[in-house]
Formats: C-alpha cells, structure tokens, sequence
C-alpha cells in the first residue's frame, strides 16, 4: 500500500497534467460520466471535490464543486468554483453540454415516467370528460403534469413521435 506525507500529496501523485488546457487529470478510478473517484479513511468523494476541500477549503452544504474547464476528470483546484445546483445547471445550458437532454424528447428523454402512446390516451381520456386529476392517478402522475399535456406544455410531439414510428392515434 502507497503511503502519502499529506493529503496534497495523495492528489498531486495520481494526476497527469494537461500542458495544453493546464487540468491536473485524474489517473486513478473514475465514476459516471468520467468524474474520478477515490476512498478516504472509509468516506467515498469524488476526485475533485476532495481535490477542492483539500487545496481550497470547507464545501458547505447544499453547493456543488463546478468545473470552469468542463473536464470531469480534472481536479485542478484553479479550475474548480463552488456554485448552486442551479448555478451549475445554468453553467452547463450557457456552455452548450446539455445536448443529451436537448435530442431526447418524449419517451426517448431518460426521465420519461410515460410512452407516446400513454401521453396521446391521456389526452384523449381528458378529452372524453375525465378530470386531470383521475388521469394523473391512473398513470401515477402529478394533476400538473396532466395539464401540461393536455394543454400543449408537455409532450407537444407525442401524437408526432407515435405517428412517425408507424403508429396511429386512431381507435
């Protein structure tokens, strides 16, 4: 087992540094989407975060440890700021990473809790006299997003998608 003087130490001996971009690139395990990963005394962190509550300091509660470099693997702690959830997801619309969310709409987006086909029912089942509320409880969905739907908010494409796959809304 690798013995460490300091904790600067264990992070400054498991990076390569990056001499175009200048990311310290995390070379041990990594975690979703490239985050690198490491265990300290039994706690789990990820690689950046550590990297910050080591070089720069306490991380309170709630806040995330953003990347100005958008370089999951890096832990350089010049390229690292704290910033709300919202901070961060505002970050990320601004930089143009969030075109995963952006292509996948409808059934095909990966928080989907419906099909096409269930969100044309729904509004047809609206459409026939029943509440938003007794449909929303059919699907297990909120009164809201029931509306949404049938008020063109939500699921705009459904009818489209559904059709454009060889299906029809029809009977």
């Amino acid at each position: 087992m690798i013995k460490y003087s300091n904790n600067k130490d264990r992070i400054l001996r498991n990076i390569r540094i990056n001499k175009r971009s200048g990311c310290w690139e995390w070379q041990l395990s990594t975690y979703v989407k490239g985050y690198g990963q490491l265990s300290v005394q039994g706690d789990k962190w990820l690689a950046h975060r550590y990297s910050f509550f080591i070089f720069v300091g306490e991380i309170p509660k709630g806040l995330c440890v953003c990347h100005t470099c958008d370089n999951p693997s890096c832990v350089n702690p010049e390229h690292l700021w704290l910033g709300t959830y919202k901070e961060n997801t505002e970050d990320m619309i601004k930089k143009g990473r969030h075109s995963f969310y952006l292509n996948k709409t409808g059934e095909r987006h990966p928080f989907s809790k419906i099909t096409d086909r269930e969100a044309i029912e729904i509004c047809n089942l609206v459409n026939l006299g029943n509440s938003h509320i007794s449909v929303a409880n059919m699907f297990g969905l909120s009164r809201t997003h029931v509306s949404q739907m049938v008020f063109g908010k939500k699921r705009k494409n459904a009818k489209e998608n559904f059709e454009k796959n060889g299906e029809t809304t029809k009977g």
